[in-house]
């Protein structure tokens, strides 16, 4: 029969282990959460230099609509919608925007391209 000093001596080191125990999934919590840290780091510095590639973008769409409302020559249209097709690139090898978003952009841009071939086409034969 166990006495009351060896009673209190096996509660104490069922505590003990219990406490190692603790100790040891705490430690492991602790390392998954510096993992976790990490990636969200890794995603906001994406975020931010998509936000940068983003504005570049609308910059570029911004001057594109403004040189098509002052009447650009073909040629320098061509060159314009080569260097926003580089851009398009870059969002699509990053998979942050949405295919249909470029492809409507494109579509916008493609056929004022078209309208002003078009117009061209016109003024040329007259």
């Amino acid at each position: 029969m166990a006495t009351g000093a060896e009673a209190f001596t096996g509660e104490i080191t069922k505590m003990l282990e219990h406490d190692a125990l603790s100790k040891e999934t705490i430690r492991r919590l602790e390392a998954d959460l510096n993992v976790y840290k990490r990636a969200y780091e890794g995603l906001q510095a994406d975020h931010l230099r998509d936000q940068k590639v983003k504005l570049e973008v609308e910059k570029q769409n911004a001057e594109l609509e403004q040189k098509l409302k002052v009447g650009l020559s073909f040629d320098e249209l061509l060159g314009l919608m080569r260097s926003f097709r580089v851009i398009e690139l870059s969002f699509l090898l990053m998979e942050t925007v949405p295919f249909s978003t470029l492809l409507s952009s494109h579509k916008a841009t493609s056929a004022a391209i078209s309208r002003r071939r078009s117009s061209l086409t016109q003024c040329s034969s007259i």
